[in-house]
């Protein structure tokens, strides 16, 4: 982050997360059902609203409390890697999550599901993908991460307690631990390049591919009734139906895929945490320097443990199938 002087006070950005909180919590529920996505919608905007009018009102900098700058193909390129190494590793928190209540993820996939594919494609990925993208980084990655580091200066507590704070606005135990995992890596873009363009792209991708392989198993069933001669919507009821009785029995093979996934994600992290520094001064140009040792161990030691289980657990669940 640049050092400039900030303007935002720790009280003013508590306020302002107050406010989006009683939006989200309280005031969407008053918003008529008929509007559909058109209340999330709304409430994307009224956050947005939040943020801005705070920065207005408080005598804010805009340019330093929502940092836009032309983006280097390094740094994207590095946002992307990050994205799918990200995306890997946390699938390894859901698959736990799965394991020990799969219920209450099943009911939580199928009810954001049904909302999703409640309208046209399009619609979804303005309201699901783009909207929450620019309006709630505005608000946590903006507004509320810019008033705690003009209190502490420093990287992690700002980046933590927006992701902590981030992940409880999603209203799920089921849904914090991702969303806390996914608000650490969008404060930690936004604080080592200042600029909101690469969270924002990270927020967008990471909530467009979920909607369009929705729509996309959505026009595969569709297809596969009209071929059996089947109601489109009863295909694929019938195919949520059985995902969730599988998830309920998930073997030690499955989940040791995900281990290993979550391994070569945090590889992925690496390399995509590398090429996001590329070109800066001071930075090293070899992708293992000899100066960062340290950090080199912890990866290869968290991502070599995560395979090697991983591969246990496949081992134990091919012998456990075939005693079956």
């Amino acid at each position: 982050m640049e050092n400039e002087k900030k303007q935002l006070r720790l009280w003013q950005g508590l306020l302002v997360i107050i406010l989006a909180g009683l939006e989200v919590f309280v005031f969407s529920d008053f918003l008529p059902q008929w509007l559909g996505m058109g209340r999330s919608l709304i409430g994307e905007l009224i956050l947005l609203g939040i943020a801005v009018g705070a920065v207005a009102v408080f005598g804010g900098k805009f340019r330093s409390v929502f940092p836009i700058h032309k983006p280097k193909l390094t740094e994207v390129m590095g946002t992307i890697l990050i994205y799918l190494g990200a995306s890997q590793a946390i699938s390894v928190v859901t698959m736990i999550e799965m394991y020990i209540a799969p219920e209450m993820v099943t009911e939580t996939s199928i009810g954001l599901s049904s909302m999703f594919t409640s309208s046209s494609m399009i619609v979804a990925i303005i309201v699901v993908g783009i909207a929450p993208a620019i309006c709630e980084e505005a608000v946590f990655r903006g507004v509320f991460f810019n008033s705690i580091w003009n209190q502490t200066h420093g990287k992690w507590i700002p980046i933590l307690v927006t992701a902590a704070v981030f992940g409880l606005f999603h209203g799920s135990i089921i849904r914090f631990f991702p969303t806390f995992l996914l608000g650490i890596v969008l404060g930690y873009l936004v604080y080592e390049t200042n600029n909101m363009f690469y969270n924002v792209m990270f927020h967008a991708i990471n909530n467009i591919i979920p909607v369009l392989v929705l729509y996309g198993m959505q026009f595969l069933m569709q297809l596969m009734a009209r071929a059996l001669g089947m109601n489109g919507s009863g295909m694929w009821n019938f195919v949520m139906d059985t995902a969730t009785s599988q998830v309920s029995q998930l073997s030690p093979a499955f989940m040791g895929i995900y281990m290993i996934d979550g391994g070569v994600g945090l590889a992925i992290l690496y390399l995509g945490n590398h090429v996001l520094h590329l070109g800066r001064e001071g930075y090293p140009k070899e992708l293992f320097p000899k100066e960062k040792r340290k950090q080199q161990f912890i990866w290869l030691t968290l991502a070599l443990a995560l395979a090697v289980t991983g591969g246990m657990m496949i081992v134990a669940g091919t012998i456990q199938g075939l005693h079956f």
